[in-house]
């Protein structure tokens, strides 16, 4: 007999659900739960997307004040996460062609530069970090969401896809691409 597969899209937490019911029904302390909840990953992506902390702070918050507005309209509470992941990457999307499409590289303290340096113990590893942050600018808006979705947040291809509203290929196709385009613009770099 084969083994069950069994497949997990999204882990749902029912108190988040729960938050999410209750601000729906306008409960501002629910809605302040339910971005607690969030906040901390949707700035993480917004920042790794658009680079700087001032834009991924502008990001996410535009996405959850766009949330809360549309809150009413979303159907299933539980499909809270991938719902707002998407208002996120969207306002990412807008922030980058605002901006021009470049990401904002933060400038640390000389001295916090240094010390991060000679914690790191290499500054080889300092220069090929900075090789990838430059690669990575030069991706468009879409390619950039592509590869931090997939390969720093590591989520599934097929529900890229879904949040870019492009079919599967198309997704797969646009990863490929992107990474052929970083592995070109590093060796140009080099």
């Amino acid at each position: 007999m084969p083994p069950a597969v069994v497949r997990v899209a999204e882990i749902v937490d029912p108190e988040q659900s729960r938050h999410v019911r209750e601000a729906r029904a306008g409960s501002t302390d629910a809605y302040e739960l339910v971005v607690r909840g969030v906040i901390g990953w949707a700035y993480r992506v917004a920042s790794a997307i658009v680079g700087s902390e001032h834009a991924a702070a502008d990001a996410t918050q535009n996405a959850l004040v766009a949330a809360w507005r549309e809150l009413p309209q979303l159907r299933e509470p539980e499909g809270f996460e991938p719902w707002f992941r998407r208002i996120l990457v969207n306002e990412c999307r807008m922030q980058l062609r605002r901006d021009g499409q470049s990401r904002e590289t933060p400038v640390a303290d000389d001295q916090e530069a240094l010390g991060r340096l000679v914690t790191s113990g290499s500054a080889v590893r300092a220069h090929a970090i900075d090789l990838l942050e430059q690669a990575f600018d030069r991706l468009e808006p879409d390619d950039r969401v592509l590869v931090v979705l997939h390969e720093l947040e590591g989520r599934p291809l097929g529900e890229i896809a879904d949040l870019l509203r492009v079919p599967l290929g198309t997704a797969n196709w646009r990863l490929r691409e992107a990474r052929l385009a970083m592995v070109q613009g590093l060796e140009s770099l080099e």
